[in-house]
């Protein structure tokens, strides 16, 4: 139950944070950082609270945003949303990794 619960909020914070930077796009601004970092610059601590991770870092949590990203657009991830497809790679890859290691 606390990992459907977990994808769920990942995933419409996922949705939040894309909505936000697209308008930003849209509206012709040029934020200078891709979506990953976009991200964890502005929804990093609730991205961490609903991943459940107290403990990992920005930068671990941007380089998993990066990696998913990367692998989403490999295999086109047919038959998923992006967010959905995002949150089960992101909440998956979260729940390994150790504080210690760089991520």
């Amino acid at each position: 139950m606390r990992t459907r619960n977990t994808h769920r909020h990942v995933r419409a914070l996922l949705e939040e944070t894309d909505n936000a930077y697209q308008i930003l796009i849209d509206a012709g601004e040029n934020p200078n950082i891709d979506f990953a970092g976009y991200a964890c610059q502005t929804y990093f601590a609730r991205l961490k609270r609903a991943l459940g991770h107290a403990d990992i870092t920005f930068h671990q949590l941007e380089g998993v945003l990066r990696r998913v990203m990367q692998e989403h657009h490999a295999v086109r991830a047919e038959g998923h949303g992006w967010a959905d497809f995002m949150a089960s790679v992101i909440t998956a890859e979260i729940a390994n990794v150790s504080v210690s290691e760089p991520v």
